[in-house]
Protein backbone atom coordinates (compact mmCIF):
# COMPACT_ATOMS: atom_id res chain seq x y z
CA UNK A 1 0.00 0.00 0.00
CA UNK A 2 1.33 3.43 -0.92
CA UNK A 3 2.14 5.67 2.04
CA UNK A 4 0.51 9.08 1.75
CA UNK A 5 2.53 12.20 2.46
CA UNK A 6 0.91 15.18 4.17
CA UNK A 7 0.20 18.11 1.89
CA UNK A 8 0.10 21.75 2.85
CA UNK A 9 -3.02 23.79 2.23
CA UNK A 10 -1.11 26.13 -0.08
CA UNK A 11 -0.05 23.14 -2.24
CA UNK A 12 -3.66 22.02 -2.52
CA UNK A 13 -4.82 25.54 -3.43
CA UNK A 14 -2.08 25.95 -6.04
CA UNK A 15 -3.05 22.66 -7.71
CA UNK A 16 -6.72 23.62 -7.59
CA UNK A 17 -5.90 26.94 -9.21
CA UNK A 18 -8.01 28.95 -6.79
CA UNK A 19 -5.53 31.79 -6.59
CA UNK A 20 -4.99 31.89 -2.85
CA UNK A 21 -2.61 34.80 -3.30
CA UNK A 22 -5.62 36.86 -4.37
CA UNK A 23 -7.37 35.89 -1.12
CA UNK A 24 -4.36 37.07 0.85
CA UNK A 25 -4.15 40.32 -1.10
CA UNK A 26 -7.90 40.89 -0.58
CA UNK A 27 -7.41 40.40 3.18
CA UNK A 28 -4.57 42.91 3.16
CA UNK A 29 -6.77 45.37 1.25
CA UNK A 30 -9.55 44.96 3.83
CA UNK A 31 -7.06 45.52 6.62
CA UNK A 32 -5.84 48.72 4.94
CA UNK A 33 -9.43 49.92 4.38
CA UNK A 34 -10.27 49.20 8.01
CA UNK A 35 -7.32 51.32 9.09
CA UNK A 36 -8.43 54.17 6.82
CA UNK A 37 -11.97 53.96 8.20
CA UNK A 38 -10.79 53.93 11.82
CA UNK A 39 -8.52 56.91 11.16
CA UNK A 40 -11.51 58.81 9.74
CA UNK A 41 -14.33 57.98 12.18
CA UNK A 42 -14.83 59.70 15.55
CA UNK A 43 -13.76 57.80 18.67
CA UNK A 44 -17.00 56.22 19.87
CA UNK A 45 -18.09 55.16 16.39
CA UNK A 46 -14.84 53.56 15.26
CA UNK A 47 -14.98 51.10 18.16
CA UNK A 48 -18.24 49.64 16.85
CA UNK A 49 -17.78 49.70 13.06
CA UNK A 50 -15.49 48.35 10.35
CA UNK A 51 -15.08 47.25 6.75
CA UNK A 52 -16.74 43.92 5.93
CA UNK A 53 -16.00 43.80 2.22
CA UNK A 54 -14.83 45.62 -0.85
CA UNK A 55 -15.64 44.57 -4.42
CA UNK A 56 -15.19 46.76 -7.45
CA UNK A 57 -16.47 50.16 -6.41
CA UNK A 58 -18.74 48.97 -3.58
CA UNK A 59 -17.61 48.96 0.03
CA UNK A 60 -19.57 47.09 2.70
CA UNK A 61 -19.37 48.53 6.20
CA UNK A 62 -20.54 46.74 9.31
CA UNK A 63 -21.80 48.03 12.63
CA UNK A 64 -22.30 46.08 15.85
CA UNK A 65 -25.92 47.17 16.33
CA UNK A 66 -28.69 48.93 14.40
CA UNK A 67 -28.05 52.09 16.42
CA UNK A 68 -24.37 52.20 15.41
CA UNK A 69 -25.38 51.43 11.82
CA UNK A 70 -27.69 54.44 11.87
CA UNK A 71 -24.85 56.66 13.11
CA UNK A 72 -22.47 55.20 10.52
CA UNK A 73 -24.94 55.92 7.70
CA UNK A 74 -24.87 59.59 8.65
CA UNK A 75 -21.18 59.62 7.66
CA UNK A 76 -21.66 57.68 4.37
CA UNK A 77 -20.96 60.48 1.89
CA UNK A 78 -17.99 61.74 3.93
CA UNK A 79 -16.59 58.18 4.15
CA UNK A 80 -16.91 57.74 0.37
CA UNK A 81 -15.19 61.07 -0.24
CA UNK A 82 -12.39 60.21 2.22
CA UNK A 83 -11.83 56.80 0.61
CA UNK A 84 -11.65 58.39 -2.85
CA UNK A 85 -9.04 60.83 -1.50
CA UNK A 86 -7.03 57.79 -0.33
CA UNK A 87 -7.15 56.38 -3.89
CA UNK A 88 -9.95 53.84 -3.25
CA UNK A 89 -12.60 54.05 -6.03
CA UNK A 90 -15.71 53.89 -3.83
CA UNK A 91 -19.02 54.75 -5.49
CA UNK A 92 -21.54 52.74 -3.43
CA UNK A 93 -21.67 51.97 0.27
CA UNK A 94 -23.58 49.08 1.78
CA UNK A 95 -24.31 48.74 5.52
CA UNK A 96 -24.83 45.56 7.49
CA UNK A 97 -25.30 44.80 11.18
CA UNK A 98 -23.02 42.14 12.65
CA UNK A 99 -23.65 41.58 16.36
CA UNK A 100 -20.54 41.02 18.46
CA UNK A 101 -19.67 37.42 19.24
CA UNK A 102 -20.22 36.34 22.83
CA UNK A 103 -17.06 36.05 24.93
CA UNK A 104 -15.43 32.63 25.30
CA UNK A 105 -16.42 32.53 28.97
CA UNK A 106 -20.06 32.15 27.93
CA UNK A 107 -20.21 29.18 25.57
CA UNK A 108 -23.41 28.72 23.68
CA UNK A 109 -25.31 25.75 25.04
CA UNK A 110 -27.26 23.64 22.63
CA UNK A 111 -28.83 20.28 23.34
CA UNK A 112 -27.93 17.90 20.57
CA UNK A 113 -30.15 14.94 19.76
CA UNK A 114 -28.91 11.60 21.04
CA UNK A 115 -27.30 9.12 18.68
CA UNK A 116 -29.26 6.18 17.38
CA UNK A 117 -27.96 2.65 18.00
CA UNK A 118 -26.86 2.31 14.38
CA UNK A 119 -24.99 5.61 14.54
CA UNK A 120 -23.25 4.47 17.73
CA UNK A 121 -22.22 1.19 16.10
CA UNK A 122 -20.79 3.02 13.07
CA UNK A 123 -18.73 5.35 15.27
CA UNK A 124 -17.54 2.43 17.44
CA UNK A 125 -16.38 0.50 14.35
CA UNK A 126 -14.63 3.58 13.02
CA UNK A 127 -12.93 4.12 16.38
CA UNK A 128 -11.75 0.50 16.54
CA UNK A 129 -10.07 0.86 13.15
CA UNK A 130 -8.04 3.91 14.21
CA UNK A 131 -4.38 3.71 15.12
CA UNK A 132 -4.43 6.99 17.04
CA UNK A 133 -5.24 5.88 20.59
CA UNK A 134 -6.24 9.35 21.76
CA UNK A 135 -8.76 9.82 18.96
CA UNK A 136 -10.07 6.29 19.49
CA UNK A 137 -10.66 7.02 23.20
CA UNK A 138 -12.39 10.33 22.43
CA UNK A 139 -14.77 8.69 19.96
CA UNK A 140 -15.60 5.83 22.30
CA UNK A 141 -16.17 8.25 25.18
CA UNK A 142 -18.44 10.31 22.94
CA UNK A 143 -20.50 7.26 21.96
CA UNK A 144 -20.76 5.93 25.52
CA UNK A 145 -21.57 9.26 27.11
CA UNK A 146 -25.17 9.17 28.35
CA UNK A 147 -27.39 11.81 26.80
CA UNK A 148 -30.15 13.59 28.69
CA UNK A 149 -32.85 12.11 26.51
CA UNK A 150 -31.07 8.81 25.73
CA UNK A 151 -33.44 5.83 25.98
CA UNK A 152 -30.77 3.11 25.83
Amino acid sequence: MKKLKPRTISDILVKAGTGHSSVISHCLTLKKLNQYLHDFLPAPLKNHCGVAGFHGTRITLYARSPAWSYKLRAHASAINQFMREQGIPVKKTRFIVVPPTPPDSEPATRILPSLSRSQKKIIEKAAESLQNQRLRKLLLDFVNKPARNDKT
